[in-house]
C-alpha cells in the first residue's frame, strides 16, 4: 500500500508525492513535479520509485482502513455502506435520489433486481472494449430501466479507467440524423477517470496528456511533417504541440488559437475550416491543414472515425479506452423517412467504429458511403488498428414498425430488459430497507416490519398499482420515511396499504 506523503511514479506524469486518497482509495491525489497543481490519477497506475509493477489493485480495502474513523462513524458506516462504496454523505444523496424514484448510479448494481444477465453482458463489454472494441444495444419498454443501466455503466467504466461520453438523442440539438450534433454532445459530456466529478472538460485534458506521452506522440506522428495517420487527431495534436512552443508564450493570440483548434475538433459551431486555417496561418511555422467538420447528414462515417481515433489515443495515454453511450436511440423513428435513413446510418457508423469488419453488411451501409470529397471520402468508420472503443445504445425497439431496424445490430450485441416480477420488487424492498436503516443512523426496523413492507410492495406490484422500478423506489422510501419520522403510525400505514392491495379497483 502506498501511504500519504510517499514518493510515487506515474507512467505519463513522472515523479510526484502522494497527497491523499479519494474514492475509497481508487484515486490518488498526487503533486507531480511536471504539473502545476495536484492531480487525481487512478491509484493502480502508481508505483514506488524503482518498483517493477504498479502499486495497487489491493489499495482499495487498505485505503478504507487508513481513513480516520471515530466511534460515531464506525457505528453508521458499517458493512452495507462500505460494500456500496458510499460515505455517509453519499448515502444521504443516494436516498434523496431514491425519493425521486431514481436508482443512484453508485451502488446501482446492489439496488437493481432481475438484471444479472444485463450486468454480466455490460461487464463483459468493458473487457472487450479495452481490446478489439465492443457493441451492446440495451432494449426494453419505456420504464424498463435502460437509462439506469447506462448510468451504472458510465460509473463502472470510469472506475475501470475508461473515458466516457454520453448523449441523449432528441429531434433537434442531438438528432441522430445529424452526426455532428451527436458527436458534439458527446464531447461536451466527456468525463475522465482521474477527474470523475468534473464535467464539460472536453478534449483538452486528453490532448494535453497526449502531448507529454511518448507513446501517443509516436502513434499519431506528432512533430512530423504531413497529416499523420489520423486526418483529424494528428493535425490537432501537431497544432497544439506547435502552440506550446516557448517562443509563443507571450503571443496575445495564443489562447484564441488554442481554443479555435479545440472548438474545431470538438465539433463546435465555429468558423469554416477555411477561416480557421486563415487565422492559424498567422502562427509561425508550417502545420497541417485542418479539414472541414460540418453538420452534414451523410458524415456519420467521419465522426465515427474520430471517435475510434480518440479511443486509441486514450489507450496510448494510459487510459483503458473510451465508452460511448447513446440514450433514446429509438428517436429516429420520429423523424422523416429521409432523416431516419441518415439516423440509422449514424447508429450503424458507431457500430462499425466499435466492431469494424466483424459487423455484417446492412442496407444502411450504402448511406455511409455518401458525403465528402477527396480524402474525406476515403475515411472509414474505424481508425485502424482500432482498440479501446465501447459503444452502448439504449432503445425501445419497434422492429415491426420500422424495417430500418431489422439487422441493424448483431444479435450477439442485444440485451433485452424484461420487466421485473413482483417477487423481484420484494427483494428490492428488503435491500433498500436495510440500506436506509443503516444510512439513517441505525433506524430500528424489526424483521417483521421489513417483511411487511416487502410483502406490501409485492402485492401492489402484482395488481399493477406499482408498475415500474421508479414507482416502487419512491413508494419504498416514503414508507421508510414514515417509519423514521412517525414510528407510531408506521405499522398502521403499512397495514392499510396491505389491505388496499388485496382489492381491485
Amino acid at each position: 500500500m502506498i501511504a500519504e506523503a510517499e514518493e510515487v511514479e506515474h507512467p505519463v506524469h513522472g515523479s510526484g508525492r502522494l497527497v491523499g486518497l479519494r474514492r475509497n482509495g481508487r484515486l490518488a491525489l498526487v503533486n507531480f513535479e511536471t504539473l502545476p497543481l495536484p492531480t487525481l490519477v487512478p491509484t493502480r497506475e502508481l508505483k514506488r520509485p524503482g518498483a517493477g509493477a504498479p502499486a495497487a489493485s489491493n489499495t482499495e480495502p487498505a485505503a478504507l482502513a487508513t481513513q480516520p474513523h471515530d466511534e460515531e462513524h464506525r457505528r453508521t458506516a458499517t458493512n452495507t455502506l462500505q460494500r456500496y462504496a458510499l460515505e455517509p454523505t453519499q448515502a444521504d444523496m443516494a436516498i434523496e435520489a431514491m425519493r425521486l424514484g431514481v436508482v443512484p448510479a453508485q451502488g446501482i448494481e446492489a439496488f437493481t433486481v432481475a438484471r444479472d444477465a444485463a450486468f454480466a453482458s455490460l461487464n463483459a463489454a468493458l473487457g472487450e472494449a479495452s481490446n478489439e472494441g465492443a457493441l451492446r444495444v440495451i432494449e426494453g419498454d419505456y420504464g424498463a430501466g435502460k437509462t439506469h443501466m447506462l448510468e451504472w455503466l458510465g460509473s463502472r467504466a470510469l472506475s475501470e479507467n475508461f473515458l466516457t461520453a454520453r448523449v441523449t438523442l432528441d429531434a433537434d440539438e442531438t438528432s441522430p440524423a445529424h452526426p455532428q450534433r451527436v458527436y458534439r454532445a458527446m464531447m461536451h459530456t466527456l468525463r475522465y477517470p482521474d477527474r470523475p466529478d468534473e464535467v464539460g472538460l472536453g478534449l483538452a485534458p486528453l490532448l494535453d496528456r497526449a502531448l507529454i506521452s511518448d507513446s501517443a506522440r509516436e502513434r499519431f506522428a506528432v512533430g512530423e511533417r504531413g497529416h499523420g495517420p489520423h486526418l483529424y487527431l494528428s493535425a490537432a495534436l501537431n497544432w497544439l504541440d506547435a502552440l506550446n512552443a516557448p517562443a509563443l508564450a507571450t503571443e496575445p493570440d495564443l489562447p484564441s488559437w488554442r481554443r479555435a483548434v479545440l472548438d474545431w475538433l470538438e465539433g463546435q459551431r465555429t468558423r469554416s475550416n477555411q477561416g480557421l486555417n486563415d487565422e492559424l496561418s498567422a502562427a509561425p511555422g508550417h502545420h497541417p491543414w485542418l479539414y472541414s467538420l460540418k453538420d452534414y447528414r451523410p458524415w456519420a462515417r467521419i465522426y465515427a472515425f474520430i471517435l475510434s481515433g480518440l479511443a486509441t489515443l486514450a489507450r496510448e495515454c494510459g487510459y483503458a479506452g473510451l465508452v460511448v453511450m447513446v440514450d433514446e436511440a429509438e428517436r429516429f423513428a420520429l423523424l422523416s423517412r429521409e432523416n431516419r435513413e441518415h439516423a440509422a446510418a449514424t447508429l450503424r457508423a458507431l457500430s462499425s467504429a466499435a466492431l469494424g469488419d466483424a459487423l455484417t453488411p446492412h442496407p444502411s451501409d450504402a448511406t455511409l458511403e455518401l458525403g465528402g470529397v477527396g480524402r474525406l471520402r476515403e475515411l472509414p468508420c474505424r481508425f485502424e488498428p482500432a482498440s479501446g472503443l465501447g459503444v452502448v445504445m439504449a432503445l425501445t425497439p419497434s422492429y415491426d414498425d420500422d424495417p430500418l431496424l431489422h439487422g441493424l445490430f448483431p444479435e450477439s450485441a442485444r440485451i433485452e430488459l424484461k420487466r421485473p416480477q413482483p417477487s423481484d420488487y420484494a427483494e428490492l424492498a428488503r435491500r433498500v430497507s436495510a440500506f436506509y436503516a443503516e444510512a439513517r443512523n441505525g433506524l430500528p426496523l424489526r424483521p417483521e416490519q421489513v417483511d411487511a413492507i416487502a410483502q406490501t410492495i409485492e402485492r401492489l406490484s402484482s395488481r399493477g398499482t406499482l408498475g415500474s422500478m421508479r414507482q416502487v423506489m419512491k413508494t419504498l422510501v416514503e414508507l421508510l420515511d414514515v417509519h423514521r419520522h412517525f414510528p407510531e403510525r408506521a405499522d398502521g400505514v403499512v397495514d392499510n396499504l396491505a389491505r388496499v392491495s388485496h382489492f381491485d379497483f
